[in-house]
């Protein structure tokens, strides 16, 4: 349980870092930040589907 907070953790670090660079760079906010909601919900799901599904059946 405790890899899977550090995992998340790291997860959320990147999406802040994703954020700043959408803020510095100026670029389109409304677009950029639908396009990082998908691909954060897209990566968390399967993460959870597969990865963690795969470890647990052993």
């Amino acid at each position: 349980m405790k890899n899977r907070k550090n995992q998340y953790i790291q997860a959320l670090v990147a999406l802040i870092l994703l954020v700043l660079a959408v803020f510095i760079f100026d670029l389109p906010k409304t677009s950029s930040f639908i396009i990082i909601g998908v691909i954060l919900l897209i990566n968390v799901l399967v993460f959870e589907l597969f990865y963690f599904g795969n470890k647990n059946k052993k």
